[in-house]
């Protein structure tokens, strides 16, 4: 009896450290690379009701020999989203080739935007989805009061001088 005791214990043993052994594998391989947003910028100035583009940078990397294997990676499902207040728009972005993804979004509102873009792998194997989180400051637009002053102001200005130089040229005429 005690000798298929020790027996069974060595079994269960030997599967328990086997299943320990898979597991740790197991992890070891869902660690052994991931993805990398390594950038998320607007191309142009942030103006309210304008249209404004984007883009994210995705690489994966060998977590194991990250100096290595960081390359430009052209197959994930890249989304951005941005929120102010209780408004959310969301958008896919396209590839534009060397990891570099896509998009345009018209912001309603000038203020704070809180911008989120996630990177996610199409087969949704081992790697684990990415972010990055940043903020942008969206102007208002230029109102054409705006333009208008200045404009203004410089054509009486320019009005002014060429009142004064005429009068002047007018005054020596009559005194000759």
């Amino acid at each position: 009896m005690a000798k298929q005791t020790i027996w069974r214990v060595l079994f269960i043993f030997s599967v328990c450290s086997f299943l320990v052994a898979s597991q740790a594998s197991a992890q070891d391989n869902h660690h052994q690379s991931g993805l990398m947003i390594t950038s998320l910028t607007n191309d142009k100035e942030p103006i309210a009701n304008k249209k404004i583009p984007f883009t994210v940078h995705v690489s994966s990397i060998n977590e194991k020999d990250p100096e290595q294997s960081i390359k430009d990676d052209n197959h994930v499902v890249v989304y951005a989203f941005f929120k102010k207040g209780n408004e959310i728009i969301k958008r896919k972005l396209t590839n534009d080739q060397k990891g570099n993804y896509k998009g345009t979004v018209t912001l309603p509102w000038d203020g704070k935007w809180q911008v989120m873009a996630f990177a996610l792998t199409k087969d949704q194997g081992n790697i684990q989805p990415e972010s990055m989180k940043t903020e942008w400051k969206v102007e208002k637009p230029r109102s054409i009061q705006s333009i208008i002053w200045p404009i203004v102001l410089a054509v009486i200005i320019i009005l002014a001088i060429g009142y004064f130089i005429f009068n002047r040229l007018r005054l020596k005429r009559n005194d000759h």
